[in-house]
């Protein structure tokens, strides 16, 4: 008997070589039926396994980037609330052109903030909504509106963290070029240059 050269016929090289097996082939067609559906329940116990082990990832990136996102924030204001302070501080000793470079990069690198803050906030609404809906559907439309948000909430994702990182970009150029020319201005105060 060579199984390694016909797999899938291997009963009929056995009963070649052993004619009275053929009286158990129906037991090996039970056999082999319940192989296979051993072989698919595998499948889709691998399949639930890969789709929980993606799940997890899913929650810890989102859980992840909301971590992140807010330690930034929070950075980021500490930081206008330092150069606002030092700006106002400073603001009558250094000369006037600097005074106002300092206020236009700030409150440009401020405003960018902002406008992006509020944009979240609105792309968190329709978010929260669209959930909202997707709760009250029943049975197989659930499925398919689930689907659906799915497919919004992962494109949405992507242009959201593309943005982000553009805004993010932005905001630290303006208020570390703010920062910057109160720095040089009060250098230049102090010792002259």
């Amino acid at each position: 008997m060579n199984q390694q050269q016909n797999p899938l016929n291997w009963f009929e090289d056995l009963v070649k070589e052993y004619p009275g097996a053929e009286n158990y082939r129906s037991d090996v067609q039970n056999v082999e039926r319940l192989v296979i559906e051993a072989l698919d329940i595998a499948d889709q116990a691998r399949n639930q396994a890969r789709d929980s082990a993606k799940k997890f990832l899913i929650d810890l990136l989102t859980s992840m980037w909301d971590k992140s996102s807010a330690y930034t924030t929070a950075v980021i204001s500490v930081g206008y609330v330092a150069l606002f302070t030092s700006w106002s501080a400073t603001a009558g000793d250094i000369a006037p052109q600097f005074s106002r470079l300092v206020a236009v990069f700030g409150l440009s690198s401020l405003a960018v903030f902002v406008i992006f803050e509020v944009g979240k906030m609105v792309w968190q609404h329709v978010h929260v909504m669209a959930l909202i809906r997707l709760i009250g559907h029943q049975g197989p439309a659930f499925d398919e509106a689930q689907n659906r948000y799915s497919s919004f909430s992962a494109s949405s994702q992507k242009a959201h963290q593309w943005v982000w990182s553009i805004v993010l970009g932005l905001t630290l150029v303006l208020g570390m070029t703010s920062a910057s020319v109160l720095v040089y201005a009060n250098l230049e105060r102090m010792f002259g240059l």
